[in-house]
């Protein structure tokens, strides 16, 4: 019986692709050099003593060896930790920890930013655990071996486990998403929920065999390699970019990636455009339209399940009613509101969260509602999460540190910005007797340690509360906090 469904069809596209090329653009790779890159690495991870149902960190950036890695860990029965650069080290260390995971495989590139180029790459707001940070983990190099960092995976002999990890066989992915230091939380796909989501996503962007797609996401790519369809990696010239998106016959990418394609004057040659996983404002919609797309699409999905439901300019130009239109549940979803709260499922649903009984639901922890037809209609965002640039960023993680001496209450809130996006935003309330200049500077040192999830703002004002047991007003505190933003406030200071 096969370990992993999903790593056997999409090893049996790329031995069909055989010589012919699967990804290009920022990387070149023919089907069976990434198929047999797996081959070679699944193999190497058996001699390693990687166990089937046990975690492990993937640390890559997008790339013909990181697809090949993934399929790998999944041919052995691996769960594949999702390890984001952006949080600080301690969330990252507390992540890997409680993980369970033994083993990290590393690319050249990410080994360099972890390890000499540590202090460079932490600037650009990318934060990294290395072997001092962590000195009961094993790093093994995907390539080539950075000194002090990682080893070659053939001089990797992982000891017996202490005690039995907390993934099982059939976990697929494990991608964190809130809770603190202490009791980080993930999300666990396993391999049929990820075989069902790319089975979606096919149906979705309606994939042929033979065809380019410009996937800037994951959950693109995948399908896509399973598909036959020539994959383009974006590079990090946007130039480059807009040429290749005027080549393509698909084009899969986040609501900021698109947005920068359009703001850098791409023309489309009648490509389709899907945008996701967060909502697609209409006049992003129309201005890809504009810019020669045949389709352009606003997909809503969440890391718990891809995809929810999605919506055409069309459809969505024609909308009325109050709310956002996010369209019709896509094929093999269900779409519930229960208090006001959208909830989904469906064989695309991720099995479970770290630690939790599997899911029946997924509280969305949106609100909205059901049109007559049954579409999906947003009307606001009730969990803490804020979404920049189509990442994840989760309060909880970091509002503990906040709470420094002369500091009463502190809050970290989104703010609107454009097309979905929020900035990020501290509010903090100073007791009466602090020191306002230290506390600032001590603030400031705080969110800095953030990383990639740093406050755009700190701002100083009483933090509203609600109820009897008069918690923080989250809601309350975005408003303020916009409008105190918007007339340039003296209490509003940029970090």
């Amino acid at each position: 019986m096969s370990l992993s469904p999903l790593a056997d069809s999409t090893l049996e596209a790329l031995d069909r692709t055989g010589s012919g090329m699967a990804i290009h653009g920022a990387f070149h790779a023919r089907g069976s050099d990434i198929a047999s890159k797996a081959r070679t690495l699944a193999d190497g991870l058996v001699t390693a003593g990687v166990e089937p149902g046990e975690p492990v960190a993937l640390l890559a950036l997008p790339s013909p060896d990181a697809f090949a890695a993934f399929l790998a860990l999944r041919l052995v029965g691996a769960a594949v930790l999702v390890v984001e650069p952006y949080a600080s080290r301690e969330v990252t260390r507390a992540r890997l920890s409680s993980s369970g995971v033994r083993l990290a495989l590393i690319s050249p590139k990410v080994a360099l930013a972890a390890g000499p180029f540590r202090r460079a790459v932490a600037r650009r707001g990318i934060y990294l655990p290395v072997a001092s940070d962590m000195p009961e983990l094993t790093f093994a190099a995907l390539g080539a071996p950075v000194p002090g960092v990682s080893r070659p995976l053939s001089r990797v002999s992982l000891p017996p486990r202490h005690k039995p990890a907390q993934t099982q066989i059939g976990d697929a992915v494990l991608v964190p998403t809130s809770g603190t230091t202490g009791s980080p939380r993930s999300v666990i796909h396993s391999d049929a929920s990820l075989c069902a989501a790319s089975d979606a996503v096919l149906k979705l962007v309606r994939m042929d065999r033979g065809g380019h797609i410009m996937a800037g996401t994951f959950f693109a790519a995948l399908p896509a390699l399973r598909a036959g369809v020539q994959i383009y990696l974006p590079e990090k010239s946007i130039a480059k970019q807009v040429r290749a998106a005027a080549s393509v016959d698909l084009i899969y990418v986040t609501p900021p990636e698109l947005r920068g394609l359009l703001n850098a004057g791409v023309q489309l040659s009648g490509a389709r455009v899907f945008a996701g996983s967060a909502p697609v404002s209409v006049d992003t919609l129309r201005r890809t339209r504009a810019a020669g797309a045949s389709e352009a699409w606003g997909v809503y999905a969440l890391t718990e399940m891809l995809p929810v439901s999605a919506v055409e300019y069309e459809e969505k130009s024609t909308w009325t009613g109050d709310g956002d239109l996010l369209g019709a549940p896509c094929d093999g979803a269900e779409v519930r509101v229960i208090d006001g709260l959208i909830q989904a499922r469906g064989p695309m649903m991720a099995h479970r969260y770290f630690g939790e009984p599997p899911n029946t639901w997924i509280d969305t922890g949106d609100v909205g509602a059901l049109d007559a037809q049954g579409r999906v209609v947003l009307h606001g965002r009730a969990k803490d999460m804020i979404l920049r640039r189509a990442e994840n960023i989760y309060p909880g993680l970091y509002e503990p540190s906040l709470n420094i001496a002369g500091v009463a209450e502190a809050v970290m809130v989104g703010v609107s910005a454009f097309d979905g996006d929020e900035v990020v935003v501290v509010v903090a309330e100073l007791e009466d007797t602090a020191d306002r200049r230290r506390i600032v500077l001590e603030l400031r040192r705080v969110i800095a340690g953030m990383g990639g999830h740093k406050a755009d703002y700190l701002v100083l004002t009483e933090v509203p509360r609600s109820g009897r047991s008069r918690k923080p007003d989250r809601i309350a505190a975005s408003q303020l906090a916009t409008q105190l933003i918007a007339t340039h406030s003296e209490s509003v200071i940029p970090c």
